[in-house]
């Protein structure tokens, strides 16, 4: 007959050790439903866009629209953003722990990149790169092509960037190399590629359907890109450490 055991019973001097195991997923899983997620937000985001653009009105579709539109704000495409930038922040914090752990290289800057994806998480959520665009053109540097002036700040941040972590991503497993760059063009390339032709498209107003298009592809490739991200990352934190023990400090 099983016996439960109370806190007490638990902490009490000389009680027998207890070991918590949980059965973590792999990567190939971790893919396939991350994958899944954004797929039917991408679906539900083009209904809404469908939807909104030719302004059918039926029971749910002011919800619909207000839940998944991709060019929305505070809905659930940009929270699922927010948690995934903030998972990938939670990876690469634990990836350079376990690279520290194990005294490998590089330990250093995936943590520092982790809290670089925690602040982008926020900045997801709290939108200041839009609020940015301002603060730019005040500065008399944006290009007369660019509505979006914080794209210019955001490939200054990329090229900045590309010289301290490009040999750490060489230093990468050869597969999840090829999947982190990637990721890598897919996210960079939606958030500052294809946000640039938003811009262009803009003041033909939001409605028009090559503007709709253009949101599409860079949410999409947005969303993809933090996807692969962290599948990539979860695979190469079961490869680093295939076995790891949280211990109470």
């Amino acid at each position: 007959m099983s016996q439960e055991l109370g806190d007490a019973e638990l902490t009490r001097p000389g009680a027998p050790p207890t070991t918590v195991r949980l059965a973590l997923p792999t990567g190939r899983r971790v893919a396939f439903v991350a994958a899944g997620l954004v797929a039917a937000l991408v679906v539900l985001g083009i209904l809404a866009a469908v939807v909104r653009t030719a302004g059918w009105v039926f029971p749910g579709s002011e919800g619909l629209v207000a839940l998944f539109h991709l060019d929305s704000e505070f809905n659930v495409p940009s929270i699922a953003s927010v948690l995934g930038l903030t998972a990938c922040g939670a990876l690469l914090l634990l990836t350079g722990a376990c690279l520290r752990a194990r005294d490998l290289p590089d330990a250093t800057r995936w943590r520092w990149l982790g809290l670089g994806f925690v602040l982008l998480a926020f900045d997801e959520g709290a939108r200041i790169h839009e609020r940015a665009n301002t603060v730019v053109n005040e500065l008399g540097i944006s290009l007369a092509a660019l509505r979006f002036g914080w794209v210019i700040l955001g490939a200054v941040a990329v090229l900045a960037l590309l010289p301290i972590y490009l040999p750490a991503v060489l230093r990468m497993p050869a597969d999840l190399r090829l999947l982190a760059i990637l990721s890598a063009a897919l996210y960079v390339g939606g958030a500052v590629g294809v946000e640039i032709v938003g811009g262009l498209l803009y003041d033909r107003g939001t409605d028009d359907p090559l503007y709709q298009g253009a949101v599409l592809v860079e949410e999409t490739g947005e969303m993809a890109g933090i996807a692969l991200f962290f599948a990539t990352l979860w695979s190469w934190w079961r490869r680093i450490a295939p076995r790891t023990e949280l211990l109470h400090a």
